[in-house]
C-alpha cells in the first residue's frame, strides 16, 4: 500500500509495508521477545537496519501505533489507537532533564531489547530502566549508543549498584526519578508489565494498559505461519 508522509518527533517518515520475508524473520525470534520483533519489523518499515534500536522507546511505539493505524490489523475493534498517542507527535524532546542533582532521559530501543533479554519479571524491568537512564551520585549519566551485549552487562552492573543502596536512599532516589520521568516530553504513556505496555495518553486510569505488538499488523495466511512457528518453536 501507499503510505502518507508523517512527522514524528520532528522527523519525516514514509513507511514501507512488511513483506513475507519479514514475517519469516519474525518466526526466528522468540514470540515473547516483543522489542526484538519490533526492531526487526521497523528495519523494513523505516528502511534502515540501524535506526530502530537508536530511537527512543517513545518514538518506536509512536511509529508502531501509526503503522498499525494505516494497515489492516487484528486489534480488538474497540481499541482506538489515537487514545494511546499524543495529539501532537512533534511535541517531543529526547534530551536528558535534571533537577536536584538527579537526571533522567528516555529509554532507547537497544536498551529495551537488552532489558527484554535480561529481565525475569516486572521489577527487573523497572530497576533496569531506572539504572540505565538515571544520572545521580552513585551512577554517572550514560547517553552513548553501544552494542547489545555491552548494554545488557552495563544495565546489570548498574542494577547491582542500586540494589546495594540503603532503603532510605533508594526510596528517595526512586521518588526523584519518578518525578523527573513524569516531566519528560512523551509521545506515548508507557509502563512496565513483564515488558513495555501502553496506557491511555491522557488520563483513563480505569483503563488497563495494553501491550501493542508488531504482530498485530500481520493477518491472514501470514499470521497462520507465525502461529505454526510458535507452536513448534524449540526455543520456548
Amino acid at each position: 500500500m501507499s503510505f502518507p508522509r508523517i512527522s514524528i518527533a520532528n522527523k519525516g517518515y514514509v513507511f514501507n509495508d512488511l513483506s513475507l520475508a519479514d514475517v519469516m524473520d519474525l518466526t526466528k525470534i522468540k514470540p515473547h521477545h516483543y522489542e526484538q520483533q519490533l526492531s526487526c519489523a521497523l528495519s523494513t518499515i523505516l528502511q534502515d537496519a540501524n535506526l530502530p534500536e537508536k530511537l527512543t522507546v517513545q518514538e518506536r511505539y509512536a511509529i508502531l501505533l501509526k503503522y498499525l493505524s494505516f494497515v489492516e490489523n487484528d486489534l480488538n475493534t474497540e481499541i482506538n489507537i489515537e487514545n494511546y498517542l499524543s495529539k501532537n507527535l512533534d511535541d517531543f524532546n529526547p534530551e536528558r532533564i535534571s533537577a536536584n542533582g538527579i537526571s533522567v532521559r528516555h529509554l532507547t530501543g537497544l536498551e529495551a531489547h537488552a532489558l527484554e533479554i535480561g529481565s525475569e519479571n516486572t521489577a527487573d524491568w523497572i530497576l533496569g530502566a531506572m539504572a540505565i537512564t538515571i544520572g545521580c551520585d552513585e551512577l554517572s549519566p550514560i547517553d552513548t549508543y553501544s552494542n547489545l551485549n555491552f548494554t545488557g552487562n552495563l544495565i546489570q552492573n548498574r542494577i547491582e549498584i542500586i540494589k546495594s543502596l540503603k532503603l532510605e536512599r533508594f526510596n528517595a532516589l526512586m521518588a526523584d526519578y519518578q518525578y523527573l520521568n513524569s516531566q519528560l516530553n512523551t509521545l506515548v504513556n508507557i509502563s512496565f508489565d513483564n515488558g513495555i505496555v501502553l496506557n491511555y495518553f491522557d488520563g483513563g486510569t480505569d483503563d488497563a494498559p495494553l501491550r501493542f505488538r508488531i504482530r498485530a499488523a500481520i493477518t491472514g495466511y501470514a499470521k497462520q505461519l507465525l502461529a505454526i512457528s510458535d507452536a513448534t518453536d524449540p526455543k520456548l
